[in-house]
This record gives structure tokens, C-alpha cells and sequence, in this order.
């Protein structure tokens, strides 16, 4: 792929018929009916941010805009990563109530482009030189892989791969989209305490 360029995701899901956090995925309504909501860009843009931060590397400011009524919310993020690149997050709740959740991820850099689309029926092929396929990382659900990752480290004691310094700078990228879409202007992440 060579140096990074551009990035863009997209997570997009249908809202729950009673405006909590819940979300439509694989036919079926998840999360709890009584959580609230804190917004799509900490409830769902997170991952993403926390997902292009981790590949790219530290980001320098955030800009961000939402729309939203008494059902829905749509959120675009642009980054502006230290580096120079750029990435593009966009986040919605405003999908029909017949679409599952669904993911979309773009890295393009000045060599290559790498893309991933949860819609797509075989999302992931791998090759070896000698022709064998790879099992695609994508076989097993993410979050059983994470909930085990975190049961063995309870049990061997050992520091999880991903601590907690990562998880407060996803939130603080996540504040940064919110303060912005609020202000409608750029927001430096020195402006953002988590």
C-alpha cells in the first residue's frame, strides 16, 4: 500500500423504533432499550476512529458535521492525521429499518488501495505463493474474539494488548467530532481532555 493517503470508513445502521441506542443488525434489534444515547460519534463513529488511528498514527485535528432528528443521527468525520493524510469517517443511524448493520473501510496509500465491505459475500481473500487460501481474520466474530481475549488476560494475569492509554485517545477523537459538529469548526485534539 506504501505511505498513507486517505482513508474511508462507514458504519451505518438502521435506529432503534423507539429512539434508544439500540441498533438493527443481522434482523434482529440489539443493545439495551434503556441505554442512552451519547451520540454517533462516541456510540458508533469510536471504533472507526480508534481503528484509523491505530493504522496511521497520531491525528493532528478533526472536522466534523451531523444531522439529526427525534429518530436518527448521520455524522461525517475528516482527520487530519500528523502525518499528512487524510481519513474519512462516516457514522449513521439514519438507514432503513430493513438494513443490517454494515461496514465499509478504505486505506489507500501512494502504492495500493486495500478495501473491505461487510456486504461483499467473501470479504477477504488471502493466497500463499504455493496457491493454499488463508483463513480469512474475518472468519470469527470480533467481538467473541475480543471478550476472549479479555477472559484469558483476567486469567493469566497478563496486560491486555490494548490498554487504556488507546481507549481514552478513541474517546478524545470521538469528543473532538462532537465538539465540532457542535462549533462547526476544526477541533485540535489539544483542545480535548478525556
Amino acid at each position: 500500500m506504501g505511505r498513507p493517503t486517505t482513508s474511508r470508513s462507514a458504519r451505518r445502521a438502521s435506529p432503534a423504533r423507539d429512539g434508544s441506542r439500540r441498533f438493527r443488525t443481522g434482523g434482529r434489534t440489539t443493545g439495551s432499550p434503556t441505554a442512552r444515547r451519547a451520540g454517533v460519534f462516541v456510540d458508533l463513529a469510536i471504533h472507526d476512529l480508534d481503528y484509523l488511528r491505530w493504522c496511521w498514527g497520531d491525528v493532528e485535528r478533526v472536522f466534523a458535521r451531523r444531522q439529526c432528528d427525534a429518530e436518527s443521527e448521520h455524522g461525517f468525520v475528516t482527520l487530519r492525521f500528523e502525518s499528512g493524510a487524510v481519513g474519512y469517517v462516516e457514522s449513521s443511524w439514519a438507514q432503513p429499518q430493513s438494513r443490517p448493520l454494515t461496514f465499509e473501510l478504505e486505506l489507500a496509500g501512494d502504492d495500493g488501495l486495500v478495501e473491505f465491505s461487510s456486504a461483499d459475500e467473501s470479504p477477504y481473500d488471502e493466497w500463499t505463493t504455493d496457491g493454499a487460501t488463508v483463513e480469512s481474520p474475518l472468519a470469527r466474530n470480533g467481538y467473541r474474539r475480543e471478550l476472549e481475549h479479555f477472559v484469558s488476560r483476567l486469567e493469566d494475569g497478563s496486560d491486555p494488548e490494548v490498554g487504556a492509554e488507546e481507549a481514552i485517545e478513541a474517546l478524545r477523537l470521538a469528543l473532538a467530532a462532537e465538539r465540532s459538529a457542535d462549533r462547526g469548526v476544526p477541533v485540535t485534539l489539544e483542545e480535548v481532555v478525556a
